[in-house]
């Protein structure tokens, strides 16, 4: 049966002919080669041209990133190698390699070494560490050398392909004459490639005559032979992670076959003339191509490890066909969240087929491997064959007693051990199936859940899911969407005994809440679904609501989870596996408040581990329960938050009393205290928390002289210049005032405060302006002028003298609260305007015929 191939376009970008491709090992990029003669460097992931090489007026058949050094070396048909630095686009080195045109590159991975063929029909490896010095020429090809290949598990020998109908094997050191000939195509060879793996010492090749051939290079046989194209072969590889051969053709198509089998698996055709060049890298299931019309990147298959691990820690996963497993419960004694498990395989063994599905049966005792059409299942720990057989999907039953499911075409068996016992002949194109309670038999559009026992149909739901999740009880599923899921409930009491009807039973599932998510993997813990998400989260939710657990470094999958350890594993796509704390009393603790069952929560509250107790109480407030969280934190920030949210005075003054370094505490129970009308406490709590601002406001509002002058002392001790100056000015001692813009090193200011309001200290002032502007320019500060002596200039200086010794006289009169509205008006008075009319005006006049002044002085036009 043919592999199951998710193949998806990461990019498509129109260009002229590319003759060259290549995927950045560690930058999301993909450099083409263009026949135009310049490079083009894209992000596959933006789409976006990041830099642009104009290399020559001639075709760029070959170019080669050196990731070690950032450079990149292209060949062209001008015979020239050149060499950038791909980041600062500096061109570092030119020179001629070759008498004709150059057609390949490689790069040595260890050595300083660059390798070059051409249409000259030499090859050549250059030095860069020596100044590009040519350290060795080969010659024995008859004809173009049109590709040259590194063996991945010998770096020191090479392949080369040419026109002359041969493949020739070399050595980078040592001999220049090559190794042996492998003869077999029947026209030139235009492309070879080693195989990555370290199990089969393969080589692929393809030519002219339209064939792509399989040898052994340690034998020197030909071991397959792959037709299916109509021209030219112009490109082969095998993909590094995949048992795939790729070939490229001028017949414009990509052609994927199994690597094992050599049957054909694929043929692409992008509508973009022909296939010229392709380029992939492990780890990424990124395929490269280039075309007449462009570039495109392709993504086969899927990033999601093939792996599998039951609730007593054993994993088993899949690499290509080997199987590996590994306790994790080794590891229990130091394990840090989000920190990597160092893995130690227990068993390795190699599968016959390619597995494309892995799972643990619901009692852990056995897994399953199923793919190429065939399935396997085998004992958890020594890998003993338990079952095999022919089949496309496997899947689970989730009872404890190992019943299984598998589908050839649209026939879904369920199988006891090795006998059937349902033939379920489907109706629709079954797509997948998916283990549970229930059987689920996918669609196009639609899933049918059908009963393990009976075989009957229990219910038809109208959506085609990737994934279902069934809760360890059976009564809960996540059906999961591309964009969101859904949890239903399963009443099974509600279809005993009930005759399906064409959809099944409608009663069967209760629709309970939807979450737009994008899931990547989920695990049932009690009747709370976790999951992680495309956003690299992993969350879980309760009664319909989405609960953020932990932001990952990078797409991790779940892998299971082990409750004596109380810790949830997940694994990335290069089968690092991390683990975090989930403590399952908490996840039900909170399943029971957001249920209201307020005495289950009780119930279960002493089992959760103390430090969790936050996290509770944190949860309770997010609902509205304050009190109750209030009761429960041991956190004193989050008590005294809600200590201040509920207006408990008394808890919050208690909190700020324990915590001795946090003034911060004392300014919020001061606030409250105001909020409150005590007074006297908030005048306690601001003093403690040293908030002179909440002091100005409470001693100014009730007017306390002697508060006001201790303030400012205060305030100026501690450098607050501007709540002093406010205190000092509301008492009206304009002395202090003067002192402290002076002391706050505003001595301009000082100079216009005392022409406004002291006149008779405005020489002491100007001085000190002068002496302070004289450091910066003595010419500015000479151009300043004191007033007493130019009075000629200020005509108004000595009225405004007499102005204050009448206000200061005023202002050191007592008066009481009861002649208030007796005085109001003199505070709007214009003392000027009346000295001008008596210059002998005193202030036993001034009160005595005070202005006029309204009845109700509060009373507005509108009242």
């Amino acid at each position: 049966m043919p592999l199951r191939l998710d193949i998806k376009k990461k990019l498509s970008s129109r260009s002229e002919r590319v003759k060259c491709v290549e995927i950045h090992p560690q930058q999301p990029w993909v450099l083409s080669g263009l026949y135009s003669g310049n490079i083009l460097i894209h992000d596959y992931i933006t789409q976006a041209v990041l830099k642009s090489f104009e290399v020559s007026n001639f075709p760029v058949r070959c170019a080669k990133f050196i990731v070690r050094t950032h450079w990149l070396v292209v060949g062209s048909d001008d015979k020239n190698l050149r060499v950038y630095n791909y980041n600062t686009l500096e061109k570092l080195k030119t020179f001629q390699a070759h008498d004709d045109y150059i057609r390949s590159i490689i790069v040595h991975p260890t050595l300083p070494y660059v390798i070059s063929s051409s249409d000259d029909c030499i090859i050549k490896l250059w030095d860069w560490e020596k100044n590009w010095e040519e350290k060795r020429v080969y010659e024995g090809h008859g004809h173009y050398v049109m590709q040259i290949s590194l063996n991945p598990k010998d770096f020191s020998t090479f392949a080369s392909a040419s026109l002359d109908r041969t493949i020739k094997i070399w050595g980078v050191s040592g001999s220049d004459k090559a190794h042996y000939t492998l003869e077999g195509h029947a026209q030139g060879v235009n492309c070879v490639e080693y195989y990555p793996g370290g199990d089969k010492p393969y080589l692929v090749s393809g030519g002219d005559d339209m064939k792509v051939k399989v040898w052994d290079y340690q034998t020197k046989q030909c071991l397959n032979t792959l037709s299916g194209h109509h021209h030219n072969v112009s490109s082969v590889s095998f993909h590094p992670d995949l048992p795939l051969i790729i070939s490229t053709s001028e017949d414009a198509t990509v052609k994927l076959w199994h690597s094992s089998t050599f049957r054909l698996e694929s043929t692409l055709n992008y509508g973009m003339d022909r296939a010229w060049t392709q380029s992939a890298v492990g780890g990424t299931r990124l395929l490269a191509l280039g075309f007449d019309e462009g570039t495109i990147v392709l993504k086969i298959g899927s990033d999601e490890p093939l792996a599998s691990m039951t609730n007593t820690g054993y994993v088993v996963w899949v690499k290509n066909n080997d199987i590996h497993s590994a306790n994790l419960r080794i590891n229990e004694g130091d394990i840090q969240d989000g920190e990597p498990i160092n893995l130690v395989p227990r068993e390795t063994e190699t599968c016959e087929f390619f597995p494309q599905f892995v799972k643990h049966s619901p009692n852990g005792r056995s897994f399953a491997l199923c793919g190429d059409g065939e399935y396997v299942i085998k004992s958890s720990r020594a890998f003993r064959n338990q079952g095999y057989g022919s089949g496309q999907e496997f899947a689970w039953s989730g009872a404890t007693m190992g019943d299984f499911a598998i589908r050839s075409a649209n026939v879904v068996k369920v199988m006891r051990e090795t006998e059937e016992k349902i033939n379920y002949k489907s109706t629709f194109s079954v797509e997948a199936l998916f283990g549970g309670t229930l059987l689920g038999i996918k669609g196009d559009e639609y899933i049918d859940f059908v009963d393990w026992e009976t075989g009957n149909l229990i219910r038809r739901i109208n959506v085609s899911p990737k994934q279902i999740y069934w809760s360890d009880s059976g009564k809960h599923v996540a059906v999961v969407l591309e964009e969101t899921f859904f949890v239903l409930q399963y009443h099974p009491e509600l279809v005993a005994g009930v005759k399906p009807q064409d959809d099944g039973i409608e009663e069967a599932f209760e629709l309970e809440f939807e979450i737009l998510e994008n899931v990547n993997s989920g695990i049932w813990l009690s009747e709370c679904f976790m999951y992680t998400t495309s956003a690299n989260k992993l969350n879980y939710c309760l009664s319909g609501k989405s609960m953020h657990m932990v932001n990952l470094d990078k797409k991790e999958w779940i892998l299971g989870f082990i409750p004596q350890q109380s810790r949830i594993y997940l694994m990335d796509s290069e089968r690092t596996i991390v683990s975090y704390a989930v403590t399952l009393s908490f996840i039900e603790y909170q399943i029971s408040v957001v249920q209201e069952d307020f005495e289950k929560a009780e119930l279960i509250f002493p089992t959760i581990p103390p430090q969790y107790h936050n996290k509770c109480a944190k949860f309770l407030d997010s609902l509205g329960y304050k009190e109750e969280a209030m009761a429960i934190t041991h956190d004193k920030q989050h008590k005294m938050e809600l200590a201040l949210q509920l207006n408990n005075l008394g808890e919050a003054y208690k909190i700020a009393q324990e915590d001795t370094e946090s003034d911060d505490k004392w300014k919020m129970v001061g606030d409250l205290a105001l909020l409150s009308g005590e007074i006297d406490l908030a005048e306690n709590c601001l003093l403690k928390s040293k908030d002179w601002n909440g002091l100005l406001l409470l001693y100014s509002s009730l007017g306390i002289e002697s508060k006001l002058r201790e303030l400012g002392e205060l305030a100026t001790e501690s450098g607050k210049m501007n709540v002093a100056f406010i205190c000092f000015f509301l008492l009206k001692d304009l002395d202090k005032c003067i002192e402290c813009l002076v002391k706050a090193e505003r001595i301009p200011e000082a100079a216009f405060f005392a022409r406004s309001y002291c006149p008779s200290k405005i020489s002491n002032v100007v001085k000190l302006w002068k002496e302070d502007l004289a450091k910066v320019s003595k010419v500015a500060s000479q151009s300043l002028t004191d007033p007493t002596e130019y009075p000629q200039k200020f005509p108004e200086l000595a009225l405004g003298m007499k102005a204050e010794k009448l206000l200061d006289d005023f202002y050191k009169t007592d008066v009481g609260a009861e002649d208030y509205l007796g005085v109001m008006g003199l505070f709007n008075y214009e003392i000027l305007d009346k000295l001008k009319e008596d210059e002998n005006l005193d202030i036993a006049q001034l009160l005595s015929q005070p202005p006029e002044c309204p009845e109700d002085p509060f009373q507005t036009e509108e009242s």
